[in-house]
């Protein structure tokens, strides 16, 4: 199709006495050029701005009534061109949309491409496939054969990619023994840590906070321990300072008289309440006891009130 020939011969636009027209407005500018208002003219200033109003609101319409005129032949070619173009826009749309519908077949196949090729490189490493993104620009034409397979240079990069995950799950499963270890060698959960670790942190830094929670729990132990033992020493005093007599006089006395005891008699079991100073662990009524054939034991020590 040759190129659309149109006859164009731009406009002239003539101002009739120019000179003139200039001439008044600069008159006009001359005479009210720092013109002061003030309160007693104030009536008569605004009828003077309604005026020069006036004669700019005359040079504007003026300006559009011509640039209406001017621009009708312009409007006129612009509404030809649309119109005899439709058609023609309407065939090179069906084209376009074409076009996109294989280009988004064709990138679908080469993201395909990409993505087998993703797989048998994981299966081979041991790693799931799924982890693996597929960049927008690996799907450019240019990495690939007519027959969709991936250029040397994609390729590399897909094995790069692989490899690089390889070692992070290495050094992460390392990592997580190392922690795991740690944390049982000193009787602590694991989880804690583990979970920083997926999270991104690194191991030195989780070393670290578990060398500051293994010293929190020794001081927490030794704290406690320290606690059990002063209880047990106190429990161990208590029942040092308890007692009871037993009254066992009647059987004792059979014995050492060697005559028969009668079958009524019985022995007897006597508490009797003995407040002591407790500054004197050993009152003078146990040698009593004891030479008197008394069986007793202290059976329990109770704290009283000096005052009572």
């Amino acid at each position: 199709m040759n190129e659309i020939k149109v006859n164009f011969k731009p406009s002239i636009i003539q101002i009739e006495e120019r000179d003139q027209v200039e001439k008044n407005i600069n008159e006009l500018v001359k005479k009210y050029k720092g013109y002061e208002v003030t309160a007693d003219t104030l009536t008569g200033d605004r009828k003077i701005r309604a005026s020069l109003n006036k004669v700019l609101k005359g040079i504007d319409d003026k300006r559009k009534e011509i640039k209406n005129e001017f621009n009708q032949p312009l409007e006129e070619f612009q509404e030809w061109v649309k119109k005899a173009s439709a058609p023609l826009n309407d065939v090179v749309a069906n084209i376009s949309k074409g076009i996109k519908e294989l280009e988004e077949h064709e990138k679908e196949l080469r993201y395909s491409a990409i993505k087998a090729e993703f797989e048998r490189l994981a299966t081979e490493a041991e790693l799931d496939p799924r982890i693996f993104e597929i960049k927008q620009e690996w799907l450019k034409a240019g990495n690939f054969l007519k027959d969709y397979k991936l250029k040397k240079e994609l390729l590399d990069v897909l094995i790069f990619e692989v490899d690089k995950e390889k070692q992070r799950v290495e050094e992460f499963k390392k990592a997580s023994i190392a922690i795991s270890s740690m944390a049982f060698d000193n009787n602590l959960s694991d989880s804690p840590y583990l979970s920083m670790l997926k999270n991104g942190q690194e191991l030195t830094e989780i070393i670290t906070i578990i060398n500051s929670d293994i010293q929190r729990e020794k001081i927490k132990q030794e704290a406690e321990d320290e606690c059990k033992r002063i209880e047990q020493e106190q429990a161990e005093l208590a029942k040092q300072n308890a007692f009871e007599i037993v009254d066992e006089t009647a059987e004792k006395t059979n014995l050492e008289t060697a005559i028969p005891p009668s079958p009524r008699k019985k022995s007897m079991r006597i508490v009797l309440e003995i407040i002591i100073d407790r500054n004197n662990p050993l009152p003078p009524f146990r040698p009593f006891l004891d030479s008197n054939g008394y069986n007793y034991k202290i059976l329990k020590h109770e704290e009283l009130d000096d005052d009572k």
